[in-house]
């Protein structure tokens, strides 16, 4: 069958449009997906920068108050006479302002002195901390540590709860025994609390759990 010169003319103009749909379409998706891609990564960013922000302002504020405390005459005098009950109750009440989880405070050999939230948890050394160590040093230390359920449970009871976390299962999980996590992950600070003559009296460190 002959087909006649119009209708070839006819179907090679329809399959150049049709092919030139075709990359119309690859071309606009695939700019569309771009687009999408940049703007989930420009999202991410921004909530990455927002999250790093919030971070440093909060290990900044734990920063400043124990530097702060440490530079006190009063707590360099209880830990030169080792006797912090005069000031316990003052401490303790600065620690809920400040919203601290945990403040402990340690002799010039790195041994715990007393902590604010257990008292009773006292006498241990934490010369390997390397906040403590740091201190010890003569300077200060700030950043994110994780503690074990034993170090939490030596800061408190409450705090070692707070942190406390147990699996829960899933529909299409395998099957996996319970377990429950008792580590947790804290902002910490440390500052060395010397004398007038320079000398490294102890360190205080504190912070709070972020889990």
């Amino acid at each position: 069958m002959k087909i006649s010169t119009k209708t070839q003319l006819t179907l090679i103009f329809l399959v150049i449009a049709c092919l030139i749909g075709v990359v119309t379409s690859l071309i606009v998706n695939s700019l569309i997906t771009d687009q999408i891609i940049f703007e989930a990564q420009e999202r991410v960013k921004e909530d990455l920068n927002t999250a790093r922000w919030v971070y440093n302002s909060k290990l900044r504020d734990i920063e400043r108050t124990i530097h702060w405390l440490s530079i006190r005459y009063i707590l360099k005098n209880a830990l030169r006479n080792k006797n912090i009950l005069p000031i316990r109750k003052e401490i303790t009440k600065l620690m809920v302002e400040e919203k601290l989880d945990f403040l402990t405070l340690t002799d010039r050999e790195g041994i715990v002195i007393f902590r604010f939230h257990n008292p009773e948890a006292s006498g241990d050394s934490l010369i390997g901390d390397i906040f403590v160590k740091t201190g010890l040093e003569g300077k200060g230390l700030s950043g994110t540590q994780v503690l074990s359920g034993e170090e939490l449970r030596r800061e408190g009871e409450v705090l070692s709860k707070k942190a406390a976390m147990v699996s829960i299962p899933t529909q299409r999980e395998k099957s996996v025994k319970e377990f429950e996590e008792t580590s947790g992950m804290v902002l910490k600070a440390s500052y060395p609390i010397s004398n007038f003559n320079g000398e490294t009296l102890g360190v205080l460190i504190g912070g709070i759990l972020i889990n």
